[in-house]
């Protein structure tokens, strides 16, 4: 059974490219998405994967993104 993700941005990144911090994507979640911090409910990190899955408020944030 496979879990259905609402409101939710998956985000990969190079695997080649230089190792990310919370606070990197914390950055890049402000500066490049331009996300509103109380439109973020969530954040998780798969290192392995070089992936992030931002959880928003609502599928209208999810959207605009």
């Amino acid at each position: 059974m496979m879990a259905e993700r609402l409101h939710t941005i998956v985000c990969t990144f190079d695997p080649a490219g230089p190792k990310i911090t919370a606070f990197d994507i914390h950055e890049w979640i402000h500066n490049t998405l331009r996300i509103p911090e109380q439109n973020v409910t969530m954040i998780q990190i798969q290192g392995t994967r070089r992936q992030e899955l931002i959880k928003l408020i609502n599928n209208d944030c999810a959207i605009a993104a």
